[in-house]
């Protein structure tokens, strides 16, 4: 009985300084990814004038990109891991076509999150934004290369629950160009500033989630209302929404053209039948 008790004994012993081994490396392995990233978030931000040669010519796939259908770009900078690294874009925001995800909880270090009286869950608020890219150079008949348009992605912060229906609304109906000019909206994530040339974008580059689990529910595509950063779905989502709009703007068109037509051609059937 004594063997026994001592075997039980060893065995705990063992598997306790086995977990304080564990911890204690994943101790120093948390301290080194978090001073990697603030050496990221100290340098310069890098300029994406070309967004599809920027990711052709640093594709880092972070997660296997057939299944998630998310790939890390880099900054020329030689790490494995592009994440956090701060970038400058230039595009139009396509503040319409902006979507919710959520619900989460207040940004560390952001104001309603050192309010621990005030509301700690909300929404974030994500806005496409279009980039045109040039390309230089020719084709191979001599005519000039074409452009090509990218969707990115931008978090333009997080808002309570009780105001983001009003501040998503005021977004998507052009009431308040910028939702992070409201008071009731957190952001630390990037800045905003406009142009004639488009919106000019400082941020940092995030991973996609990836696809959700079977825990997460399906978006709610109505109210476009997604429950993760899915990139993938949810810039398929803006694109379906682009195309079904000017679908429907063709259609309205079309038919005050041809009302317009029939309109036309009864007035001069009604006149030529009263006065000749």
């Amino acid at each position: 009985m004594r063997k026994v008790g001592l075997i039980l004994f060893s065995g705990l012993v063992s598997f306790t300084a086995y977990l304080g081994a564990w911890q204690t490396k994943r101790y120093f392995w948390k301290v080194e990814v978090m001073a990697e990233r603030e050496a990221k978030l100290a340098r310069d931000p890098v300029s994406l004038n070309s967004v599809e040669a920027f990711v052709e010519g640093r594709m880092l796939v972070a997660e296997d990109a057939a299944q998630e259908g998310s790939a890390s770009t880099g900054a020329g900078t030689g790490d494995d891991d592009p994440e956090f690294t701060p970038v400058v874009v230039r595009g139009k925001l396509l503040n319409e076509h902006s979507v919710l995800m959520g619900p989460r909880s207040a940004p560390k270090h952001s104001a309603p999150f050192e309010d621990k009286m005030g509301e700690q869950s909300g929404f974030h608020i994500i806005t496409p934004l279009r980039v045109t890219t040039v390309h230089s150079g020719r084709d191979g008949d001599g005519a000039a290369a074409p452009s090509t348009e990218e969707i990115v992605l931008v978090n333009r912060g997080w808002v309570s629950k009780s105001k983001h229906a009003e501040v998503f609304r005021q977004l998507v109906e052009g009431e308040d160009g910028s939702p992070s000019s409201s008071s009731s909206l957190s952001t630390d994530n990037g800045q905003h500033g406009g142009g004639a040339g488009g919106t000019e974008v400082t941020a940092v580059l995030r991973k996609s989630e990836g696809t959700p689990s079977g825990f997460i529910p399906a978006p709610d595509l109505l109210r476009r209302h997604f429950f993760s950063v899915d990139a993938p779905a949810i810039v398929d989502f803006v694109r379906t929404r682009m195309v079904s709009c000017c679908l429907f703007c063709l259609f309205v068109c079309w038919l005050v053209c041809w009302l317009g037509g029939w309109l036309d051609g009864w007035l001069v059937g009604w006149c030529n039948g009263r006065w000749c």
